[in-house]
């Protein structure tokens, strides 16, 4: 499903989106539910994932209110265009490299995930877009 719709039944224009993230042509993202699978692996407190252009979203939250999702549309949005500006390789890279730094200085699992560059950089898009909430 195209972002763009969640966007505006969130209060969220899709073209002030895709202006805050350099021009990402909406159109090209594709927003699906989650195979059980990856909801598995993912655990209880994560809701998406994004894998290139592609955001996975627990079905349980796509079945809610559409203005439920602009916040988690947002976030993985900024996911979506990382991964188009630093590739796959890159983007990888940073990622685990931000979790185990934060790991390794002695956070938790959830404090390490939360000090990543590239989850910081999607959570402050999110609060100026939509405000702030606590992480996706």
């Amino acid at each position: 499903m195209n972002p763009a719709p969640l966007l505006t039944a969130s209060g969220i224009s899709p073209a002030d989106v895709a202006a805050a993230l350099g021009g990402l042509d909406l159109d090209q993202v594709d927003i699906r539910p989650a195979p059980v699978w990856l909801t598995r692996l993912w655990g209880k407190a994560i809701s998406a994932m994004t894998l290139g252009s592609k955001v996975y979203v627990q079905s349980a939250l796509l079945d809610r209110d559409p203005s439920d999702l602009g916040r988690v549309v947002v976030h993985e949005l900024v996911h979506v265009h990382q991964w188009a500006q630093l590739g796959v390789m890159r983007f990888l890279w940073r990622y685990l490299r931000g979790y185990v730094k934060g790991r390794f200085s002695g956070l938790s699992h959830e404090e390490a995930y939360l000090s990543i560059p590239i989850e910081i950089e999607a959570r402050e898009v999110a609060n100026e877009l939509q405000g702030p909430m606590g992480p996706v």
